[in-house]
């Protein structure tokens, strides 16, 4: 007597979170150079469009960061609104830049940044007034610590993701 059982196969595939960064069709397989510069015109509005792009075969946190050095708590130079389907988590990094946050499932996304796709100038905007830069950065995690569990919520997630 003899016998036997089929072939019984396990395949592991690695999960992945791929996310980037890009504006106004620029490159953003170089994203060391996906900079803008843009001339004032003041009591005007500008198109300006950070979008962050994400890729996940995972539940993810998807974070944008905004560094604003155009505006100070004395005057407000460029207006500007986050999108709404940014969660402001009410976290300032140490280098002065706000934390927003999303939550996406296995995905391929492009996400807008600012609201409208645009700034506003002042229309008190003098030739004297200050300029400044608007500073983005993408980051993504997946929703599972490296321990199997969830993350509490988007902020546990930021804060396990800068740890080191």
């Amino acid at each position: 007597m003899k016998s036997n059982t089929h072939k019984l196969t396990n395949t592991f595939t690695a999960n992945n979170i791929t996310v980037k960064l890009t504006e106004n069709n620029l490159d953003a397989t170089n994203q060391d150079k996906v900079n803008s510069s843009y001339t004032i015109i003041p009591g005007t509005t500008q198109y300006k469009d950070p979008k962050v792009s994400i890729e996940t075969t995972v539940s993810a946190y998807v974070f944008v960061t905004v560094k604003d050095t155009v505006n100070t708590t004395d005057n407000t130079f460029v207006t500007y609104s986050i999108n709404s389907n940014w969660k402001d988590l009410g976290i300032t990094t140490g280098d002065g830049e706000k934390v927003y946050a999303r939550e996406v499932n296995e995905t391929t996304e492009n996400m807008e940044v600012l609201d409208g796709n645009q700034v506003s100038y002042s229309k008190n905007l003098t030739s004297t007034g200050k300029g400044g830069d608007l500073v983005f950065k993408a980051y993504a995690i997946q929703k599972m610590d490296n321990e199997n569990n969830y993350f509490a919520n988007a902020t546990a997630a930021w804060n396990a993701l800068n740890e080191n």
